[in-house]
């Protein structure tokens, strides 16, 4: 059975966002199974299913969520997320692959000495995985590892771990395009139409990068960068899909975190 994942633990504004985002994964995939794993009982209306899970660390709970999916397929999204296309090519690959992943766009935020530079650490708010004793193993280690981890307190704090444990794996491992995993915030490009927004904003915020990001792409050529949160196209700002006020915040937050 596929199906997509999501994990809010603590507060309920963590559920909130994840529900916003499961609707918006509703609207374009209808019978998919969603799941939430959650530390609380119930889940909203959204989800088809609850994984109970017993974890503070919101970083680990995802790997521990992985690693319960109710899913034989699973793709896992950050609740600071929203679907604008169809997933169904990511299970697709699966057929295939173990896991698949996007860059991050910070592609080595921390060090690892056995790990070269050339091996980049993935983004782990978007990933397709297959159940299998490869994927088994491999999520256990990325928990020893992030365990291991946790202590330096490293910058994109689970990252570095799945980076680790990907490189000492058997993991068949596919790398997906940054249309499934649009950091709108950061700097990047696109150049067909953007399936996943991850970045927090409002509504309209989300409305209006996926508006201004999947208006014109897919033909020859057609390409556009994304530099925090401005669009250009073959080097023309196009798009400035975010307050500056907003943008303090969402920095201000972050920095908070760290």
């Amino acid at each position: 059975m596929d199906g997509a994942l999501y994990v809010a633990i603590g507060s309920d504004v963590y559920r909130q966002e994840a529900s916003a985002s499961a609707a918006s994964l509703r609207n374009v995939s209808p019978s998919l199974s969603i799941a939430l794993a959650t530390d609380v009982d119930s889940a909203p209306p959204v989800f088809d299913q609850l994984v109970r899970i017993d974890e503070r660390d919101g970083f680990r709970a995802k790997i521990v969520a992985l690693r319960e999916s109710p899913f034989e397929r699973t793709v896992f999204l950050d609740a600071d997320t929203r679907v604008v296309g169809e997933l169904s090519s990511l299970f697709e690959l699966l057929e295939r692959f173990d896991i698949a992943a996007a860059h991050a766009p910070n592609r080595v935020t921390f060090a690892l000495d056995e790990v070269p530079v050339s091996f980049p650490e993935l983004n782990t708010g978007v990933i397709a995985c297959r159940r299998g004793m490869a994927t088994g193993t491999f999520l256990e280690r990325w928990l020893t590892e992030y365990d291991r981890l946790r202590p330096h307190r490293p910058l994109s704090m689970d990252q570095p771990s799945f980076r680790r444990a990907l490189y000492g794996s058997e993991i068949r491992l596919a790398t997906l395009p940054s249309e499934f995993n649009m950091r709108f915030e950061m700097a990047g490009y696109h150049n067909d139409m953007v399936r996943v927004l991850h970045g927090r904003g409002d509504d309209k915020m989300y409305d209006r990068v996926a508006g201004a990001m999947n208006a014109r792409v897919g033909g020859p050529g057609d390409w556009q960068v994304i530099s925090g949160c401005r669009i250009y196209r073959h080097g023309r700002l196009v798009a400035d899909v975010k307050p500056r006020r907003v943008l303090k915040s969402v920095r201000a937050g972050l920095l908070r975190r760290l």
